[in-house]
């Protein structure tokens, strides 16, 4: 056994050489002749001088002279001066590498130059607090030096049981010794004594930073009617009574760290609560009815009297829905007497300058009134009805007796629907559904048009009863006027003959017009959304239609028939209202005449047979509007093209 420990103990002593001798070594402090120099290691120097020159320079001209191997670190940037005479080589660059706190070592033949490294400084022990509590008398006993306010906090739980909350962002050290105190006074004195302040809610204890109570004289303030947190987000909490306006805006900028700027110091006692505020948010309602305003100047806040000219706040508030334009017509006057305002056309915003309270009053009116402005597409469909090719159909539907019964609200001629709240559903649902040409048609659906409307009205076409004039869909913003415009201008060239008389002859000059005839097709509703979706719609329909067609000989200009009204309903999102009644009656001249024989000048009048047929028509407007908000789709409700 103690053969094995002793060979043992020879292979470590082995081991352990074996590794000193192959390993990289520092120089310094060794002998060179312990070492295995680099080439030409022991050459003698007759003289090296330098002058403020780079340390790798040196050590580089040394290399290329003496034909030796140096590896320099490339973060060494040290200038130095030296002079040298009659020195080895090796002693040359120690001495060099000493006088600048350079590490040398030797490594596989050659010299190794570094930066040394620094040790960092092993950290602080984190100093412990000494607390003693006696739950059943409520008495503490507190030893601290410097010890941190978090750890503070923590023992303080652990050994009280009791909860505290450390607001969020608060730090720094504290030191003091009380010994067997009441509790409340005793952490509440040793806090505020290291700028800390302490308030006790609902069997919480609540521990901010707080440069208010470090300076109030004792018993000047009930500590339970003051507290002032600001975290380092930047949100801040109020909760005051009757407390001095000056130690309440110092003690949010200690908190925050700010720099503040006092033109004049508020004397003002004010009484706030508000919770989680932005600090210009603070500010206003501190200010708020007072004498004292403040500025935002790149992060430095200037606080001072509002008649100060150089407190005044510049801003521009940018629109999200209304144009920049309409907005100061809306502006109350009270604003446009305290404050100077501007429009920026470029940026859709108004440019504002004044007090601060009266600024932030402003934008506070804007934001209520810049609110999204609701989308209303209106569907129309406007269709003339042939009554005569109806009744010829023997189609019979209706609530009144003869024609002379018939009213400007329905849907279809002779059937009588008041096509806007409870009586257009009730009034429907009596009809039921009706048997038009083999169709059943579900006439009690018509406030919401069915899905097959379109297909029957198609039907109706197809027959000679109905002729879909338009089938415009616009879409406007809530309150503005949507207007269409389709249709054909004729110009028409007249001579005019104007006489000019003077003393001797009268002569006649000519002057040509033009006169333009139109044949239009207007459509132009203003829709106004309520509550609950209900809309106001203003609808102007116009039209006029040539009787026959144009021509450019002027000789026979065609008469223009026009059909317009002006109506204004209620209905809600979604329904369909029928406006009609405008009955026209048309005249059409047909002619038919044998081929060929029916063309010979004047005999041809014996082959022709010409005929006059009367019609009346009824133009009827179905209307649907559809309400869109900001995140909804639009035309989502019928697919035309199916």
């Amino acid at each position: 056994m103690k053969k094995f420990k002793k060979r043992q103990f020879l292979i470590n002593i082995l081991f352990l050489i074996s590794v000193l001798i192959f390993m990289p070594r520092p120089i310094i402090g060794q002998e060179a002749s312990m070492l295995t120099s680099p080439p030409n290691s022991s050459t003698i120097i007759d003289e090296l001088n330098f002058k403020d020159t780079d340390v790798r320079d040196i050590l580089r001209s040394l290399a290329f002279e003496f034909k030796t191997n140096i590896w320099i670190d490339n973060e060494i940037n040290e200038r130095v001066s030296v002079a040298l005479y009659n020195i080895q080589l090796i002693e040359a660059i120690k001495i060099i590498c000493l006088d600048n706190k350079l590490n040398l070592e030797i490594s596989e033949n050659r010299f190794v130059v570094s930066k040394q490294k620094q040790l960092k400084p092993p950290p602080p022990i984190a100093k412990k607090p000494y607390v003693k509590y006696n739950s059943s008398e409520n008495i503490i006993t507190l030893e601290l030096e410097g010890v941190e306010i978090g750890s503070f906090i923590n023992e303080l739980r652990n050994k009280t049981k009791k909860n505290f909350l450390l607001t969020k962002g608060t730090s720094g050290e504290v030191s003091g010794r009380l010994v067997d105190i009441n509790f409340d006074n005793g952490v509440r004195n040793i806090l505020q004594n290291n700028g800390y302040y302490l308030i006790e809610k609902d069997s919480i204890y609540f521990v901010s930073r707080s440069s208010y109570y470090s300076s109030i004289e004792n018993g000047a303030k009930n500590l339970t009617n003051y507290w002032v947190s600001a975290e380092k987000t930047g949100k801040i909490t109020i909760d005051v009574k009757d407390a001095e306006l000056n130690k309440i805006i110092d003690d949010i900028f200690y908190q925050l760290d700010l720099p503040i700027i006092k033109l004049n110091q508020p004397s003002q006692r004010v009484t706030v609560k508000c919770s989680q505020v932005s600090i210009d948010r603070a500010l206003y309602y501190l200010f708020k009815g007072s004498e004292y305003t403040f500025k935002n100047e790149n992060g430095t806040y200037i606080v001072g009297l509002q008649s100060s000219k150089n407190l005044d706040n510049i801003k521009l508030i940018k629109l999200n829905h209304l144009k920049a334009e309409t907005l100061l017509a809306k502006i109350p006057s009270y604003f446009k007497q305290v404050l100077q305002l501007d429009i920026s056309i470029e940026h859709n915003a108004l440019i504002v300058k004044g007090q601060n309270e009266a600024v932030t009053n402003l934008e506070e009116f804007i934001d209520q009134i810049d609110s999204f402005i609701p989308q209303v597409m209106i569907e129309a469909l406007v269709v003339d009805y042939n009554l005569d090719n109806l009744y010829e159909a023997g189609i019979k539907m209706g609530t009144g007796d003869s024609a002379a019964t018939m009213r400007p609200d329905k849907w279809f001629p002779g059937f009588d629907v008041t096509a806007s709240g409870k009586s257009i559903n009730n009034t429907l649902k009596k009809i039921g559904t009706v048997n038009l040409f083999g169709k059943k048609l579900d006439m009690s659906s018509i406030a919401k048009l069915p899905d097959d409307f379109y297909m029957n009205m198609r039907f109706l076409e197809e027959n000679g009863i109905a002729n879909i004039r338009s089938k415009p869909i616009l879409s406007t913003l809530n309150g503005h006027k949507a207007t269409l415009k389709i249709g054909t201008t004729q110009n028409y060239v007249f001579t005019d003959i104007m006489p000019v008389q003077n003393q001797l002859n009268s002569t006649y000059l000519e002057q040509e017009r033009i006169q333009e005839i139109e044949a239009m097709v207007s459509f132009e509703i203003t829709p106004w959304v309520g509550q609950n979706n209900r809309l106001t719609l203003e609808i102007k329909p116009d039209f006029k239609t040539p009787v026959g067609e144009f021509s450019p000989d002027k000789n026979k200009i065609p008469a223009i028939n026009t059909r317009s009204l002006e109506s204004t309903i209620r209905i809600n999102d979604g329904e369909t209202i029928v406006v009609g009644g405008l009955i026209q009656d048309i005249e059409t001249v047909s002619e038919s005449k044998v081929p060929i024989l029916g063309d010979i000048p004047l005999l041809g009048e014996l082959f022709k047979n010409s005929s006059k047929n009367k019609s009346k028509a009824e133009l009827v407007i179905y209307i649907t509007p559809h309400i869109f908000y900001e995140n909804q789709a639009g035309f989502a409700y019928y697919n035309y093209a199916e």
